[in-house]
């Protein structure tokens, strides 16, 4: 077994109806100085529904917005936890502090700021390579890339390859994972659980800017079986790599229309 390959564990909610959608969950900005309370509320949630999501860490965290809590000394302890009962551990970013970048040069153009883009190739190499040795040095392995904010340059995606044995992203904008730049990509194209007829879709949460009520109503819709008998992991979303084809090329240009509009 690849050392690098977190155990995917079972997920007995669903393994993927052959027919419609099916959804991953993922959860951004895992931090040592994240709200717990928040965390824990969240996680029950998915353990009562026995889903095994994504979970984007971040590794050295110095992001004020996100000094939200006293610094857990347990925190590794807690992702070694999760790694162990099957969540998909990612490498989301280093320190999560932004620059400006210019959208045209993003592989895909969501913000106008990054943490990655727009930096040298032996400046991103060695940022991840720094990264990744703080999941290693607290013996979690992070099996896919997520990127702050989205934004990535094709340095990012080279550098990715040249210091991390890492060779997911959890990103994208299709209907189905695909592969590009030697590259897996898992698509994530929403922020909040809703129906679609077909296609693998990634529902991404930031639990430290949820409330109380926020959880309540997701697990209220999580627990529909239009999402509950169709939720599934990261290996099971991989038996359903393919080209991007002619519907996803098209979902891929409509979203980035509505996307800029709604910038306005």
């Amino acid at each position: 077994m690849n050392k690098y390959r977190t155990a995917s564990g079972s997920n007995s909610i669903a393994k993927g109806s052959v027919c419609g959608a099916r959804y991953l969950v993922r959860l951004d900005d895992a931090c040592q100085t994240q709200n717990n309370e928040k965390w824990n509320a969240i996680e029950d949630v998915l353990d009562k529904l026995r889903i095994k999501p994504i979970v984007g860490v971040i590794p050295c965290n110095e992001d004020p917005s996100l000094q939200r809590g006293v610094k857990d000394d347990n925190f590794w302890m807690r992702v070694k936890d999760w790694e162990n009962k099957g969540w998909t551990i990612g490498l989301h970013g280093y320190r999560h502090i932004y620059h400006a970048v210019k959208k045209d040069n993003l592989i895909l153009p969501f913000h106008a700021r990054s943490e990655f883009a727009g930096l040298d190739l032996e400046t991103q190499s060695e940022m991840l390579k720094k990264a990744f040795a703080e999941f290693v040095r607290h013996d979690c392995i992070p099996r896919i890339w997520i990127a702050p904010s989205h934004t990535f340059d094709s340095n990012t995606l080279e550098a990715l390859k040249l210091a991390t044995p890492i060779r997911l992203i959890s990103d994208g904008i299709a209907f189905n994972p695909y592969i590009e730049h030697e590259l897996t990509f898992i698509p994530q194209q929403l922020w909040w659980p809703k129906w679609k007829p077909f296609g693998i879709w990634t529902i991404c949460l930031h639990p430290e800017t949820m409330e109380k009520a926020d959880i309540v109503r997701l697990e209220a819709m999580l627990s529909q079986d239009q999402f509950r008998k169709k939720l599934i992991t990261v290996d099971h979303a991989l038996q359903s790599v393919r080209r991007r084809g002619i519907a996803s090329a098209i979902y891929n240009r409509v979203f980035w229309l509505r996307w800029n509009f709604s910038q306005r």
